[in-house]
């Protein structure tokens, strides 16, 4: 895929559906530092909203690649292959148009409330 800013859509409900699948399908060691990562950003701050969302995508790229790329993807509107090709200078461009959607910060607090720590023991 030819390096390109990769264009965020605003997130829907449906994707907060969609990732909260996706975490319930992890391994336990994934949701474990899911549910350490919620525990350590309870916080409304930017910096908590940035590592909670952040350490989410990043813990799911190594334990559910083909679902959380597919996520991905579908946000971005191309393939999981489209978006699995992507260069890093792209997924540093996804990650900040993740950050910079306004609701963001709301779309995370509702995954906590969806995904509780307690969940994970």
């Amino acid at each position: 895929m030819a390096t390109q800013e990769l264009q965020v859509r605003e997130l829907q409900v449906n994707d907060l559906f969609s990732l909260a699948e996706i975490i319930l399908k992890a391994g336990e060691k994934t949701k474990k530092q899911i549910s350490e990562a919620i525990q350590a950003t309870k916080g409304e701050g930017d910096k908590d909203t940035e590592h909670l969302g952040l350490t989410i995508i990043g813990v799911l790229l190594v334990d559910c690649k083909d679902d959380i790329k597919a996520w991905c993807g579908s946000v971005c509107g191309i393939s999981p292959d489209e978006f699995g090709q992507a260069s890093l200078k792209d997924l540093a461009s996804f990650i900040r148009g993740l950050k910079n959607q306004e609701g963001f910060k709301s779309f995370l607090a509702e995954l906590r409330g969806i995904i509780p720590a307690r969940l994970f023991g």
